[in-house]
């Protein structure tokens, strides 16, 4: 009898770790699989198209290798900050946003600090010198992620608080906030200032917090965008010098609505010449693999073609699949993001993983249109791809801080508490479990009985 109670009990013992070990793998404390899909697709063509990219630089250094060789260990970097980030608690992301913020806008004030700034090519100053290295800091590449953490950690207080009084000063402190960002970056790069304004007008509005009020501000500052540069444009024509980099923002502007045929507007010799290369380079692309991974024939003449323009090699290389391959693994990104939202009731959560997404997915958005001339040049990277260890950098700290989130939330959902982690997981059973135990604990009633008969 005894014996074969302790023989039952074994097998159940067993079956129960068998059911364990399967529920244990899908409760591990993991990153979403999508967002590492999307991290080594866009990964891979960035390694692939930096061949043929950073063509130009090889030549200059009489070395095929060296400048590849450069782009990797940038990307090899970039993946040691995704991958460290991940482990990161998010409520440190929340505590440290002031701090952070502040940092960085320390750093950008910076840029406008005679023997700290570096000058870049085109004679602005976006760059400061780090001390002891010959790495050129550019602060307003990290401003785009620090100043989500800390909007998305007012916008978690405001959503919190049923306190009016507390949340009119919570509003005006996301105000100040992105005004002082923006007005920051605006005097030496505009797409930036815009790019930043754009997000948190955007979070502001998925916060769901005045909604209505939010899209009606939202056509103001559309109208106003619009009659602004309608003024610039005028002032600009009539000889008025206009101040910081406004000249430039309105010359490409004039440059995109010009009416004339491609050969006339865009001269080879001038800024413009970007825009006509990159054409040639789309339409020698044609097809379905393009002409093939390192057959580029624009990319000796493409200016900045492994930086702003880096999407032209793309395609001229990959083709449509190169172009789908690419905007189909950003949207992933995004459709990843928005499943992450929905397993989780944390308003901080949802807004800095959507934040981080839109910063990473518009500035995609921009650096793709611009290149296909379908709005003006701007000089965004395309993220990951694009050359330049600031915007790698940069955007694998967004990454990390979006695989924070995703593996904070796995962690809620297999009921895991992030502060204490203990070493044996809470044990959830599927459903299919739970009728296979079930089905086991009559079979032991039954047995039971059987040998109770029997005595």
């Amino acid at each position: 009898m005894t014996s074969g109670k302790q023989g039952y009990d074994t097998q159940n013992n067993n079956k129960a770790e068998t059911i364990m070990v399967k529920t244990d793998l899908k409760q591990v404390k993991k990153t979403d699989i999508g967002l590492w899909i999307f991290y080594f697709g866009i990964v891979f063509i960035s390694i692939i198209v930096s061949f043929s990219s950073n063509s130009q630089f090889a030549y200059r250094r009489s070395t095929y290798f060296y400048p590849w060789l450069k782009h990797l260990t940038m990307l090899l970097v970039g993946g040691g900050i995704v991958f460290s980030f991940q482990y990161i608690k998010v409520k440190w992301f929340r505590v440290s946003s002031l701090l952070l913020f502040g940092a960085n806008l320390i750093l950008q004030f910076l840029c406008f600090v005679p023997g700290i700034r570096q000058e870049n090519v085109h004679n602005i100053y976006r760059t400061i010198n780090l001390p002891f290295t010959s790495f050129d800091f550019q602060p307003d590449e990290y401003l785009k992620f620090t100043m989500v953490l800390f909007l998305a950690s007012l916008l978690y207080y405001m959503l919190r608080t049923d306190n009016e009084q507390k949340r009119k000063t919570l509003r005006w402190y996301y105000i100040i906030a992105t005004l002082l960002a923006v007005g920051l970056t605006v005097r030496y790069h505009n797409s930036t200032a815009i790019l930043l304004f754009t997000i948190s007008y955007l979070l502001y509005l998925v916060s769901g917090i005045d909604v209505k009020r939010t899209l009606i501000f939202g056509l103001v500052i559309i109208a106003c965008g619009v009659i602004g540069l309608t003024t610039l444009r005028f002032a600009r024509h009539h000889g008025v010098s206009l101040p910081f980099n406004l000249n430039t923002l309105v010359t490409r502007v004039d440059a995109f609505f010009t009416k004339e045929p491609d050969d006339v507007k865009f001269d080879l010799y001038q800024g413009e010449a970007q825009i006509k290369y990159g054409k040639i380079a789309i339409a020698g692309g044609r097809g379905i693999i393009g002409r093939g991974p390192g057959r580029s024939l624009e990319r000796n003449k493409l200016p900045v073609a492994n930086a702003d323009y880096v999407f032209a090699i793309v395609v001229e290389e990959l083709g449509w699949f190169g172009i789908l391959g690419t905007i189909m693994l950003f949207l992933l990104l995004l459709s990843r993001i928005g499943t992450m939202m929905k397993k989780t009731d944390d308003e901080f959560l949802s807004l800095v993983a959507l934040g981080c997404g839109l910063t990473i997915v518009l500035q995609a958005l921009i650096s793709i249109l611009v290149v296909v001339d379908l709005i003006p040049s701007t000089g965004q990277p395309l993220p990951l791809i694009s050359a330049g260890g600031n915007s790698i950098f940069s955007i694998s700290i967004g990454l990390g801080i979006i695989m924070s989130v995703s593996r904070t939330i796995n962690m809620e959902a297999a009921n895991i508490d992030e502060d204490s982690e203990p070493s044996t997981p809470v044990i959830t059973f599927d459903d299919d479990a739970d009728d296979e135990i079930v089905d086991l604990t009559q079979q032991k009633i039954s047995f039971d009985n059987e040998l109770d008969n029997n005595d």
